[in-house]
């Protein structure tokens, strides 16, 4: 009964995880980048805007380290110990997430307001100290809420309720850019209060989210927990202690960003030309180059309790198959992502964000989307470590690579400005993610063959894709002269016809298929 026709299935596997975790990371990440374009323009101010991005770099720095990669222990724990049918295992790593990142969240905040009293000093003029002060005070409050909500995160990461991580994620996210907005138009434009008040409240509206978002996780932990409550009264054994439980959950990270600003001083830029650089890299650098990283925890989210099931199982062939599954699934969408960032710096300039610099902006711009294509791949790697048990050999090189970004970041930049950034994150990712698939390859015999194939076949579709981009751009589609919105539409057209192309050269190279495991089939 062949109809000849594609009765596509996409595996129902960790791929397919990703995806519905993705989706929700990227309407997150996509609503961030839809207010930062109002609220650029309500703080109108290059100084402003940097201030506000310095403190969430500052922020997610500190976050890291007190959070330092624990939710996605927490998750390969409880997929594990699921596996195993140990209930009472997976309750005790929920009490002790709970309670561990809360205390670690705690000692954040009291950093944060340590580091407020004097970091201010060495990043702004005398005459916005206490204004990003203040920020960071505000700001300190999220380190404390936001690790308990990823505690809970990854609890039932563990449990693969994909969909209440996407869910949670949008969740978070249209409360916060709801607050954010809203009160900083009444600020701003109703009340007629000075534009500082609008980035006192933008850094405010992360912990009035995370709170959102841990209650409706509460509310949702009410209809959840029955099956592993009811399987830890049934189970007979005792289970894993605490202590040695508590032993899994530990990680380090260091911090590097407040070189940054040490480095452009010593490379001679004006504090103008360093506030347009800063505004880049804190602000719209990390909301463009946000697109491209949703990916890693959004596959990274599906990949831990499926690759924990594979080993619980001892299921090595299917290990391997999503170890290389998912690189290329990373790859094929992030990396045209980043490249399009480049693509497309100036007009987002041009439509969207206010910059007093447009040149310096837009080259900064480009220059910090290498980061953007390179830093999915590592992270996914940097996880797959943990989830295959190598953790402490993961940690060294993260902190080994955190050393050359500390040894090379001030020199590069002062020799060759702020691409000298862009470099020092080429050669720490380099040196982590090669290490890492190398003692990966060693351990479980994964072959990356066919994965640098998939590599070399999407980079001559994103040739491809330029070339399209360029013609349109000599066709009349350009973007970067006359109104805002007229531009605006023209970018948007460029853009679908220059993603479709690469869409057609891929399908053609049959990359989705393979990597997607699309199949025809016949009915």
């Amino acid at each position: 009964m062949g109809t000849g026709k594609y009765n596509s299935k996409i595996k129902k596997s960790f791929v397919l995880g990703g995806l519905v975790g993705t989706s929700g990371l990227f309407l997150a990440k996509a609503l961030g980048l839809v207010y930062s374009i109002p609220f650029s323009n309500i703080l109108g101010s290059d100084a402003y805007m940097s201030y506000y991005g310095t403190s969430y770099r500052i922020y997610n720095y500190l976050l890291n380290i007190f959070t330092a990669g624990i939710p996605f222990a927490i998750a390969s724990l409880v997929a594990k110990y699921l596996v195993k049918d140990d209930y009472k295992s997976v309750l005790r790593i929920k009490k002790i997430s709970i309670t561990m990142l809360t205390a670690l969240g705690f000692a954040g905040m009291l950093l944060m307001i340590l580091f407020a009293q004097f970091i201010p000093y060495a990043i702004t003029t005398a005459d916005d100290v206490f204004l990003l002060k203040r920020a960071l005070m505000l700001l300190s409050l999220a380190v404390f809420f936001v690790p308990i909500l990823a505690a809970l995160r990854g609890y039932y990461q563990g449990q693969k309720e994909m969909s209440q991580y996407a869910f949670s994620q949008v969740f978070e996210q249209f409360f916060r850019v709801g607050f954010l907005l809203g009160c900083s138009y009444l600020f701003v434009y109703v009340w007629d209060m000075e534009r500082k008040w609008a980035l006192y409240i933008s850094v405010l509206s992360t912990s009035i989210a995370a709170i959102a978002a841990i209650l409706q996780y509460l509310v949702f932990d009410n209809k959840k927990s029955d099956m592993v409550l009811q399987g830890a009264t049934q189970q007979r054994e005792k289970g894993i202690s605490e202590k040695e439980l508590r032993k899994e959950l530990i990680t380090l990270a260091i911090p590097y960003l407040l070189l940054i600003p040490i480095g452009l001083r010593m490379h001679g830029y004006t504090q103008s030309v360093m506030d347009t650089i800063l505004s880049a890299i804190n602000y719209v650098g990390p909301k463009l180059n946000s697109i491209p990283l949703i990916l890693a925890p959004g596959f990274v989210a599906a990949l831990i309790p499926y690759m924990s099931e594979a080993l619980g199982e001892g299921d090595y062939k299917k290990l391997r198959k999503y170890v290389t599954d998912c690189l290329q699934v990373v790859l094929y969408i992030s990396f045209p992502i980043a490249m399009a960032i480049i693509f497309y710096a100036d007009g987002v300039y041009h439509t969207l964000f206010f910059t007093d610099d447009a040149q310096t902006s837009v080259w900064v711009l480009r220059c910090i989307a290498i980061e953007g294509a390179m830093a999915p791949f590592g992270i996914v790697i940097a996880n797959m470590m943990v989830t295959l048990g190598m953790g402490k050999e993961g940690l060294r090189r993260m902190g080994i690579q955190c050393a050359l970004k500390i040894v090379l970041i001030v020199p590069l930049i002062y020799l060759i400005g702020y691409i000298g950034i862009a470099f020092a994150t080429i050669v720490g990712t380099l040196y982590i993610a090669g290490g890492n698939l190398k003692q990966i390859k060693a351990k479980y015999q994964v072959d990356f063959s066919h994965t640098v194939i998939r590599f070399v076949q999407i980079c001559i579709a994103i040739i491809f894709m330029w070339v399209v981009h360029y013609l349109l751009r000599k066709a009349g589609l350009d973007f970067v002269e006359g109104p805002r919105m007229i531009c605006f539409m023209k970018m948007f057209v460029n853009g679908i016809i220059t993603a479709a192309s690469y869409l057609v050269i891929t399908w053609c190279m049959k990359i989705p298929q393979s990597i997607l495991e699309i199949r025809r089939r016949k009915a």
